[in-house]
């Protein structure tokens, strides 16, 4: 028996949704406005599993603009200077600032030699989201709360 091929000659048919819906990259409007895509897309990539060298090296831009939003531009010094002077004024907390220069140095590393370990992208994006959270997003919530406590 010979089969018989169907072809389908329809209008071309739309996706209306899929399931299970794929997880969007952490965001939040409280977090500096020039750096939300690039992190939207370092999270991308991370899960993309795409370069590990420029993920790292993303995350230590990030962390340059999300201290010079917090008052600490480049002018101020290197960014071992400015990560002592956000820690010193209470901006960030004393673990924050030990991430931080882990950035530093694994962010020079993974730009001036093009390499950087997976599991290091992975835990450095982690870290630069809950950095986000804890320096824009949580004293916003907080003033949403309205009133004293």
């Amino acid at each position: 028996e010979a089969q018989q091929k169907l072809i389908y000659s329809g209008p071309r048919p739309i996706i209306l949704g899929t399931w299970p819906t794929a997880p969007q990259p952490d965001d939040s409007v409280h977090w500096p406005e020039s750096l939300r895509e690039i992190f939207r897309e370092v999270q991308e990539d991370l899960k993309a599993k795409r370069n590990a060298a420029r993920i790292v090296g993303t995350c230590r831009s990030v962390l340059e603009v999300a201290l010079a939003k917090l008052g600490y531009p480049k002018s101020d010094g290197s960014l071992q200077t400015r990560i002592n002077k956000a820690q010193a004024d209470g901006h960030i907390t004393k673990g924050m600032a030990e991430w931080s220069k882990k950035i530093k140095v694994d962010g020079n590393e993974a730009i001036h030699e093009l390499s950087a370990d997976r599991a290091d992208a992975e835990a450095l994006v982690n870290f630069i989201r809950t950095f986000l959270d804890v320096a824009f997003d949580l004293p916003e919530k907080i003033k949403g709360m309205g009133g004293q406590p």
